[in-house]
């Protein structure tokens, strides 16, 4: 069974850019797994930079509501592995 990756990137287009190299090892970790990236409404344009996995779009400033589907989601889909890639 392919394991499951889980990427929250969901801040303003400079921080995405700053965690490109982080996102691109991560990708290449996990190459034979199934990852999934939330990007945030801001940088879902930039999507393009990641043509092989699948993307999500989250509002930038998470919603208790938004929080709750991610939960679910990663409790329903399973996920082996979580990266939280924040800019601090």
């Amino acid at each position: 069974m392919t394991k499951k990756v889980l990427i929250l990137k969901n801040d303003r287009t400079g921080d995405l850019f700053v965690s490109l190299k982080a996102i691109n090892r991560i990708i290449n970790k996990h190459k034979d797994q199934n990852i999934i990236v939330f990007l945030s409404n801001i940088n879902h344009k930039f999507s393009f930079l990641f043509p092989s996995i699948q993307k999500k779009i989250i509002s930038m400033n998470l919603t208790l509501i938004e929080k709750i589907k991610i939960f679910f989601h990663i409790l329903t889909n399973k996920i082996d592995t979580i990266y939280i890639l924040t800019p601090k």
